[in-house]
């Protein structure tokens, strides 16, 4: 069995949310490490990303127990940070 990664396929917006999954060819949801350029982010489900920062771009990939890894996907984050000024 292998594993895909679901990851958005366009550039993420910088301020915004995204949610990455880790699946096997039969669509199953697992609960994985994921990692980002091969440095462990976290175990769970499904692994949320908020408020994104260009810092967040990057190469990402999962992994479980059984099922071995999925390829690795590269995230694009568009914009800059915005600056909130006191008014």
């Amino acid at each position: 069995s292998y594993l895909i990664l679901e990851i958005p396929a366009l550039p993420v917006s910088t301020g915004s949310d995204f949610t990455l999954r880790c699946r096997n060819k039969d669509g199953f949801v697992h609960e994985a490490y994921f990692y980002k350029n091969d440095d462990i982010v976290g175990k769970t489900q499904n692994a949320i990303i908020h408020r994104v920062q260009p810092s967040d771009e990057g190469f990402y990939s999962c992994s479980t127990d059984k099922s071995g890894s999925s390829p690795q996907s590269f995230l694009r984050v568009k914009g800059q940070a915005v600056i909130q000024l006191p008014v």
